[in-house]
């Protein structure tokens, strides 16, 4: 995001740079809206960004000696701010009109990261939270490539000061150890990371800071590099653009980036830089220095920041995932306008007013100081007003009368008390639509939860504790993942009521399974977590385990084997099991569908046949283990047509698929019974 000009003592402007940063954005752009991927473009830009920043510090300091950061980053400021905050302030005033208001708290908080350049850190912290991570994609989501772009100024900077300790005259000896180091670090964490935790590692800075490494270094050598003869660099050219262009399609990016992968389009750039222009009607590089693509290039920072936002809010409003062609263009022309008039009429004219050049000291910081303060108090009014705005967004704030929630908000139990059904009981759905995302067990809150990378036991007690335990009454322990633990509510409260001892030890994507889980980045720690649950359950031999019964993936709800064969461990240990069939999940989030129907629910209904399987795949067991009681509530979630995302006026999820604790605390009568039931009437008050 920088003017280019080649590290010379001369400043050339490079036109295939620019139509390289062209090709870039438009990659990203196409890669995002039709494929609904990613291209690697970003990566292009950061190696282009390594480059020429790297070349201008280093003229800077063979000119004076110095740098000096409080000019070199009012220049940024100039050339960045303007476009970014301008698209910032428009996303905040389309996330009112346009974003659902169950998501419009979580949009302002990204748009406050984003505006204060730690989106991707912002992102990281919600991929790390496994109820968080399922969120769907905000408007300024991109906003991460900006973010770790602007870490990485202030990271030359701080190793620009550091190399001129050594002196100004061992500048480009000192850079080049120091850029080395850097890219070897940062690229042997790179690799080591995406294998370990893939979703992370694409966000986290020191995985991308390798990239910026390779621009800088090959900076520093580029003007010792010998002449390419012409036939060289044309061959050069092509291999590094179709690497570029051909990376998203040819290998799986999305779910292997940064990682060596990045190699691509890192190495693909370097070889267009190293071709070069050129005047060979066949090089890449003569078409990418076309008039054409460089002032696309020139607009490119405006086209990166403006598509994602319009396709965001274009899915918000016309409630499809799915881009069409004419759609997808549409969306392009709009982000190309849009690109064109904020570069022309905000950007360019604040990059290019400059100021008299100073004639004293005072006058030098007046220069500086003057721009840098507007820049400060800018980004700060943005900030403000996007953290203002999260704080007041509103959902109406409808009351509930504590008694009026016995009789009109029974949840579950509607479905049980024809009674009820039959009635006038139609009330605003409870808990209100706001405050529902933060109703989850206050077992997370408490720590007791393991987070999908740890493999240690966090064992909480969930039932009576001290002199309330009732002595020589069994005990119960929950075990497995999310969808054990948002049982864990009405769990508590049976076991409180009884004077039982009972414990949680569960995980987030986790199930008690000898398969390997579903979500990669929870292995290896998963199974390790298991075997250690075992061993405790070993150990302690409570009379009672409840776990789920099946896996709900729609039409491929099942009876995972290793279930099968756990359930058999705990028989040989005799330990009953209460084993309950997994609620639906939705594709989608209940509750955006709920905020924009709130009159009118029952528009959120989803087809029974879509969310489970057509009978519980427990009968479809030829044996089943003598130890496991097993309970299907898949009649409460669903009548015969539909399942909804309303019962008994309680909100049922608070996602896709995790239960709000209101609604699983409405099982409790009917799951004591089972509790009673499993334990063969053992337990008595």
């Amino acid at each position: 995001m920088y003017k280019n000009f080649a590290l010379n003592d001369e400043r050339v402007f490079r036109p295939e740079i620019e139509g390289l940063r062209a090709v870039a954005a438009t990659l990203v752009m196409v890669y995002h809206i039709f494929l609904d991927r990613v291209s690697g473009g970003v990566d292009v830009f950061f190696l282009i960004a390594g480059f020429l920043i790297t070349g201008s510090l280093l003229r800077q300091v063979e000119k004076s000696g110095t740098i000096q950061p409080g000019a070199f980053l009012t220049r940024l400021g100039r050339r960045l701010l303007p476009n970014a905050l301008t698209v910032l302030v428009v996303v905040m005033i389309g996330t009112h009109i346009l974003i659902p208001i169950t998501q419009r708290v979580a949009t302002f908080r990204e748009i406050f990261a984003s505006t204060l350049y730690f989106e991707n850190w912002a992102l990281i912290a919600k991929a790390t939270d496994y109820l968080a991570s399922e969120e769907v994609q905000s408007p300024v989501q991109h906003f991460w490539a900006m973010s770790i772009q602007g870490q990485f100024y202030l990271i030359w900077l701080l190793v620009f000061g550091i190399a001129l300790l050594f002196g100004a005259h061992r500048i480009r000896k000192i850079l080049g150890v120091a850029l080395a180091l850097l890219f070897v670090f940062s690229f042997a964490f790179s690799v080591y990371y995406t294998s370990a935790d893939q979703p992370v590692a694409y966000f986290h800075t020191g995985a991308r800071v390798w990239e910026f490494a390779a621009g800088g270094l090959f900076a520093l050598i580029s003007a010792k590099i010998p002449r390419i003869p012409e036939p060289m660099r044309v061959v050069f050219s092509w291999v590094g653009l179709l690497a570029i262009v051909f990376l998203g399609v040819t290998f799986s990016v999305g779910s292997s980036f940064p990682g060596y992968i990045a190699l691509v389009p890192v190495t693909g750039a370097l070889l267009v830089l190293l071709a070069g222009p050129s005047q060979s009607r066949w090089s890449a590089t003569r078409i990418l220095g076309s008039r054409p693509l460089t002032y696309l290039g020139g607009v490119s920072y405006g086209l990166y920041l403006w598509h994602w936002p319009i396709l965001i809010f274009y899915k918000h409003y016309t409630g499809r995932e799915v881009i069409g062609p004419r759609s997808g263009i549409a969306i392009m022309v709009l982000s190309l306008v849009l690109a064109i008039l904020s570069t022309k009429f905000i950007e360019a004219p604040l990059r290019g007013k400059r100021p008299t050049k100073p004639k004293s000291a005072q006058g030098h910081r007046a220069r500086v100081l003057r721009p840098a303060t507007i820049a400060l108090l800018c980004v700060g009014a943005v900030s403000v007003s996007a953290a203002f705005a999260g704080k007041n967004v509103r959902a109406g704030d409808p009351q509930f009368d504590a008694e009026a929630l016995e009789t009109d908000y029974p949840g579950a139990m509607a479905r049980v008390d024809t009674d009820w059904e039959a009635a006038d009981h139609k009330r605003d759905p409870y808990p209100d639509l706001l405050s529902i995302t933060e109703s989850k067990p206050q077992h997370y809150e408490n720590g007791c939860h393991q987070n999908q990378r740890l493999s240690d036991i966090i064992e909480c007690e969930i039932g009576a504790e001290g002199d309330d335990v009732i002595l020589g009454t069994p005990t119960i322990a929950v075990i497995g993942g999310s969808h054990s633990a948002h049982w864990i509510p009405p769990i508590s409260e049976i076991a409180k009521s009884h004077g039982w001892k009972a414990t949680a030890m569960t995980k987030s994507a986790c199930l008690f399974s000898t398969d390997p889980p579903a979500s990669q980045e929870a292995l290896p720690s998963c199974l390790e977590f298991n075997e250690k649950v075992l061993a405790h359950l070993d150990e302690s031999r409570p009379d009672l385990v409840i776990m789920t019964s099946t896996r709900d993936r729609a039409a491929d709800e099942h009876v995972p084997d290793g279930y099968l064969e756990r359930w058999r461990e705990l028989e040989d240990l005799d330990i009953q099991v209460l084993a309950i069939r997994d609620n639906p999940r939705s594709k989608t989030n209940w509750l955006d569908c709920l905020a924009e129907n709130m009159e009118d629910h029952t528009r959120c209904d989803q087809p029974r046949s879509e969310l489970l399987a057509p009978s519980d795949p427990v009968a479809a067991l030829e044996s089943r283990p003598e130890n496991v009681h097993f309970v299907d509530y898949s009649d409460i979630f669903c009548d015969e047509d539909v399942c909804s995302g309303v019962i008994g006026n309680t909100v049922v999820y608070r996602d896709a698929h995790h239960l709000t604790e209101e609604f699983a605390v409405s099982f409790a009568p009917l799951l004591e019974e089972e509790i009673l039931t499993a334990l063969d009437g053992a337990i008595h008050d």
